[in-house]
C-alpha cells in the first residue's frame, strides 16, 4: 500500500526502502516505511520520515521466520521534531522474554529540533498465559516407533569369567533392543562381584504438542514395575538421565555409553 486517497483531496502516502541485515544473515531483507507524508486537502502537507536502528529482527535464522521487527525507531517530523520508540523483539530485553512480548513499546522519548529531551515515558508489560497452568500427558511410541523410541541398550559379554563393575559400566555397548514391548532395569552378576550383563532403558517423548511459547515449570516422569527378580537382596540406586541418541526411533548398539 502506498497511497490512500479520501476522495475530498487529501491523501496519505508512503514510501518503502528495502533495509537489509548487517550481520552474517545479511541476505534477509526487509521492506519499511521510510517517509509517510499527509495531505489534509487544506494547503498543508505534513512529512514523517523513519529511522530504523541495528538489525530487522526475526524469531529464528531459518527460512520462513516470523518477522519481528525493529528494536529502535526514530519518527521525525517536518520541523525535525523527533520521537525515539522501542520495542520487543526477540531474546532478553530488560530482563523480559522479548519473544513474549514482541511490537510491545517499552520506552518513548520525545525530542525538539535542538536534541532538548521533552518528555520520557517508559512502559511495564507482563505475560500471562491466557489458559492458565495446563497439564500435558506424553507416552512414549508403541512398537513400532513413529517420533520416539523406547527400549534397551545392554552391554553382555562377562558370562565366562565376569567384568569387574567398572568394566562393564563403561562399556561402549554391545547389543540394542529399539522395540520393545516392557523394558528392564538390569544388572546381572556372575560371581564375587563379577559382572556379565548391565542394561540401560531409554525412553523417549514426542512433546510437539507443547505449544511454542508455552514456560514449562515442571516435568514429572513415572515409571511403573511389572515384575522384579533380586536373588542376592541387592539394594541399588536407579539414576535417571539425559540421553541424545542419533536416531528418533532407533537405538544403535554402540550408542550404551549414554550420556
Amino acid at each position: 500500500m502506498t497511497h490512500i486517497d479520501n476522495g475530498y483531496g487529501g491523501y496519505v502516502s508512503f514510501v518503502y526502502t528495502q533495509i537489509s541485515r548487517n550481520d552474517t544473515f545479511n541476505i534477509w531483507t526487509r521492506q519499511a516505511i521510510t517517509k509517510k507524508i499527509i495531505d489534509l486537502g487544506i494547503g498543508h502537507l505534513e512529512t514523517y520520515t523513519y529511522a530504523f536502528t541495528g538489525n530487522p529482527e526475526y524469531k529464528g535464522d531459518e527460512w520462513d521466520q516470523e518477522f519481528r521487527g525493529w528494536n529502535e525507531v526514530k519518527v521525525t517530523d517536518t520541523t525535525g521534531a523527533y520521537v525515539k520508540h522501542w520495542f520487543y523483539t526477540t531474546g532478553t530485553i530488560n530482563n523480559k522474554e522479548a519473544d513474549k512480548l514482541t511490537g510491545k513499546e517499552y520506552q518513548t522519548r520525545s525530542y525538539d529540533s535542538g536534541d532538548t529531551l521533552l518528555k520520557e515515558s517508559t512502559y511495564n508489560w507482563t505475560y500471562e498465559n491466557p489458559a492458565g497452568n495446563v497439564t500435558m500427558t506424553f507416552y512414549p511410541d508403541p512398537d513400532a516407533e513413529l517420533t520416539c523410541v523406547d527400549g534397551a541398550v545392554r552391554v553382555r559379554g562377562g558370562e565366562t569369567s565376569g567384568w569387574p563393575w567398572s568394566t562393564a559400566h563403561n562399556h561402549n555397548g554391545s547389543e540394542a533392543s529399539p522395540s520393545v514391548a516392557t523394558q528392564g532395569i538390569a544388572f546381572r552378576e556372575y560371581t564375587d562381584h563379577k559382572w556379565w550383563m548391565i542394561q540401560r532403558s531409554i525412553t523417549g517423548f514426542d512433546t510437539s504438542g507443547i505449544p511454542e511459547n508455552a514456560e514449562i515449570v515442571s516435568a514429572v516422569i513415572s515409571i511403573y514395575g511389572s515384575s522384579k527378580l533380586n536373588s542376592n537382596n541387592y539394594d541399588p540406586d536407579i539414576g535417571v538421565y539425559t540421553a541424545t541418541p542419533e536416531s528418533n526411533t532407533n537405538l544403535p548398539s554402540v550408542k550404551y555409553n549414554l550420556p
